[in-house]
């Protein structure tokens, strides 16, 4: 009977892994083709990306990324739209599965500690699974793990993001092309651009984990 079910749970990962690489590379092929909504069609390629990893294990995540990268990269024709999936989007969405996994059992081994320690420890459950929901995230607990999360995230997109801006830069115009004056724009942009994009993968990565739930 165990054999059997673990055979069913193998299908199941190998069926939605299938999946998922049809649906990021169709997005990819979209965005090389829909002028206009090319990083919006990558980011969403990448909440995929996460949503799997976060779901169904960061090798999992390694796996999809690597199979619709290089369908990606052998059949759409506008290759070079290709590197914000590449370069950014794609990577940050298993990078932060696994920044996910690492706060999340630290917080869980944390979290039971508390709770131990704690008169109401059903109160402080109830505090804790409010908390998740409200930071779109697998964290909950001080708000100094939260940040300490939110710093991480940020260094490794931040990482990702001027690498595949650098590449684009190259390819496309020269840096004396952009003025000095809009620096201090685009700098507070980016922070506002990480923090939405992060809480909406977050949230998804919550939906995603319900919805399994009761299938």
């Amino acid at each position: 009977m165990g054999d059997v079910k673990r055979k069913n749970l193998t299908t199941t990962a190998v069926a939605v892994l299938g999946i998922s690489t049809a649906i990021v590379f169709v997005l990819l092929y979209l965005g090389s083709i829909v002028p206009g909504i090319d990083l919006t069609l990558m980011g969403i390629a990448g909440a995929v990306l996460y949503v799997t990893a976060s779901r169904m294990g960061i090798g999992s995540g390694l796996l999809l990324f690597a199979a619709s990268g290089i369908l990606a990269v052998l059949i759409v024709p506008g290759k070079i739209l290709l590197i914000p999936y590449l370069t950014c989007l794609g990577p940050y969405g298993v990078g932060k599965a696994l920044l996910d996994w690492i706060f999340t059992s630290f917080g869980r081994r944390k979290d039971a500690q508390e709770e131990g320690e704690a008169e109401t420890p059903v109160a402080l459950r109830a505090q804790r699974n409010w908390q998740r929901k409200l930071y779109g995230l697998g964290i909950s607990g001080s708000p100094g793990r939260v940040l300490l999360s939110y710093l991480c995230r940020l260094v490794i997109f931040a990482s990702l993001a001027v690498t595949s801006w650098l590449i684009f830069k190259e390819a496309f115009f020269d840096p004396a092309d952009l003025p000095d004056a809009a620096l201090p724009f685009i700098i507070p942009g980016f922070l506002v651009i990480f923090l939405l994009y992060d809480y909406i993968l977050g949230c998804l990565a919550f939906i995603a984990q319900r919805v399994l739930r009761k299938l």
